[in-house]
């Protein structure tokens, strides 16, 4: 008893090498696929001759199909509600706000467009004046500093052949007029030119815009040309920084005498 019970406290170990395990893995697999089949074998034998009530309701309804034919369906519905779309109108006024504020921006932005055109135009024109009207001051500068020396000779010739007392008097003037602040001015002074206009109404109306903007500029009349020149400076370098300035901004322009 003590043996039998030192057994099965030791407990029972089987041991099975790989063609056993082969063979034992294949009898349970035999043995479940007999099972299966004798279950479809009484299955048939038992349930074979009976008619399922499925197949019955569905031969019923193919033979019933001839002799009843199926109603049409209407699909009028579907033609008419996609042959007459309903659609939704918005009130007249939201229509005639959108219309004013249409016409609106198309006019502002057909301004802006003749602007630009007329703005590119007087850029163009201004260069090529700029350009001829350089030539032009070179020559027309030692003239206006010849009139004073011209016109003080000329004095002091009167006043000798009347008598000499009046050759004093004219010659105090003579220390005057050189004292003129013309030629300093006319020496020292430039300004950057942003355009040029025939018309003064627009290069005020430009003064004006550039004004907005925080650019001083003033209407300078040459000629028959009205200028939009802004700053004034003693030296060329400081008119040019100034441009560089504008350019940054988007304001073009050149450095020019003022």
């Amino acid at each position: 008893m003590r043996r039998i019970l030192r057994r099965i406290e030791d407990g029972i170990e089987i041991r099975l090498d790989q063609g056993s395990l082969v063979a034992t893995l294949f009898g349970v697999a035999l043995t479940a696929a007999l099972i299966f089949l004798m279950g479809m074998l009484v299955g048939r034998t038992i349930w074979g001759n009976q008619v399922r009530p499925e197949s019955h309701s569905f031969t019923t309804r193919a033979e019933g199909a001839d002799k009843e034919p199926l109603k049409p369906v209407d699909m009028t519905f579907y033609g008419e509600s996609s042959a007459k779309p309903t659609k939704i109108e918005p009130p007249p006024e939201f229509i005639a706000r959108w219309e004013e504020k249409k016409a609106a921006e198309a006019a502002a932005a057909a301004a802006l467009a003749a602007a630009r055109a007329q703005s590119a135009k007087s850029e163009e024109e201004a260069e090529k004046e700029e350009e001829e009207g350089k030539g032009k001051t070179v020559k027309e500068t030692p003239v206006s500093a010849k009139t004073p020396t011209a016109k003080v000779p000329a004095q002091p010739a009167k006043t000798q052949a009347a008598t000499p007392a009046a050759a004093q008097k004219a010659a105090a003037p003579e220390v005057k007029q050189p004292s003129a602040p013309k030629p300093a001015a006319a020496k020292g002074s430039y300004a950057v030119q942003i355009n040029s206009f025939k018309d003064r109404s627009l290069a005020e109306r430009m003064t004006a815009t550039l004004a907005d903007n925080g650019i001083r500029a003033e209407v300078v009349a040459v000629g028959g040309a009205f200028k939009v020149m802004s700053g004034s400076f003693s030296s060329k370098e400081e008119a040019q920084r100034f441009k560089e300035s504008l350019e940054k901004k988007g304001v073009k322009g050149f450095v020019a005498p003022r």
